[in-house]
C-alpha cells in the first residue's frame, strides 16, 4: 500500500518562473510510525499544484484533498474569502470553496507575482465529521 503525504518544499526561482510552495505532495512507501496508509486515519491525501508554476499562470487554483469528509453536503458550492481549513502565506485574495465533502479549493482572484514564494498550510486543528485528529504532515 502507498501513502500520500505533504512535505515541505524549498522554493527556487528559475528564469522568472513562480514557485508555489504548498508543500509538495508525494507518495511514500509504508513505514512503521509514519503517515497513515490509505483508508486509515485522517490526513491530507494530496494537494495541487506542486513545485514550480509556469510564469503564464497568473491566478492559480490550489486544491487539498483530505482522506475523510470534513464538511457536510450542505456546505458544497458555498464560497468564502477565508477558510479555517487552509492558510496561504502571504495572503492572496480569492475564493475558498468545497467541491466535495473532502476536497477544498482556493481560486485566486489576485495575480501572483513571479519570484515570490507562497506557502499553503492546513492547520492542525482541522477535523473530519467523525472528530478524529489530523495526522501526518500538513
Amino acid at each position: 500500500m502507498k501513502r500520500h503525504r505533504v512535505q515541505a518544499a524549498a522554493a527556487l526561482v528559475l528564469s522568472g518562473a513562480l514557485i508555489f510552495v504548498l508543500g509538495s505532495c508525494s507518495k511514500k512507501a509504508d513505514r512503521a510510525g509514519s503517515s497513515p496508509s490509505q483508508g486509515e486515519g485522517f490526513y491530507v491525501m494530496s494537494c495541487d499544484p506542486q513545485g514550480e508554476l509556469p510564469a503564464a499562470v497568473k491566478f492559480p487554483a490550489v486544491y487539498v484533498q483530505f482522506s475523510k469528509p470534513v464538511v457536510p453536503l450542505a456546505a458544497l458550492g458555498e464560497g468564502g474569502d477565508s477558510s479555517p481549513y487552509m492558510k496561504i502565506t502571504p495572503p492572496l485574495k480569492g475564493v475558498f470553496r468545497w467541491y466535495g465533502t473532502s476536497l477544498l479549493a482556493f481560486e485566486s482572484s489576485e495575480e501572483v507575482f513571479p519570484q515570490h514564494e507562497y506557502t499553503v498550510e492546513v492547520p492542525q486543528n482541522v477535523t473530519p465529521a467523525e472528530g478524529e485528529k489530523l495526522t501526518g504532515e500538513r
